[in-house]
């Protein structure tokens, strides 16, 4: 019975791992409200970064990120740039 529980809390643990902390937790980017198109969401991270002094180079990193898949991959990558809340 204890290995069952030792198993659990580790396979629990892997699923919290599997989470990655944002590049700028300390940027904060509302997306309730923005328009649900990609670009309105890039244009929302974009400015947030620029107003929080990341350097361009990062930013033009976060915009070829994005735009680099479908809109599945525009809301992932802003998540792991930013805290998307």
């Amino acid at each position: 019975m204890k290995k069952s529980t030792s198993a659990q809390t580790t396979s629990q643990t892997s699923e919290i791992g599997r989470f990655q902390m944002a590049k700028y937790p300390e940027i904060k980017v509302k997306l309730s409200g923005v328009d649900g198109n990609a670009f309105s969401i890039m244009g929302a991270v974009s400015k947030a970064m620029r107003n929080a002094g990341v350097p361009k180079e990062e930013r033009d990193a976060y915009f070829v990120e994005a735009t680099s898949g479908d809109y599945e991959n525009v809301i992932q990558t802003s998540m792991k740039y930013v805290n998307c809340v």
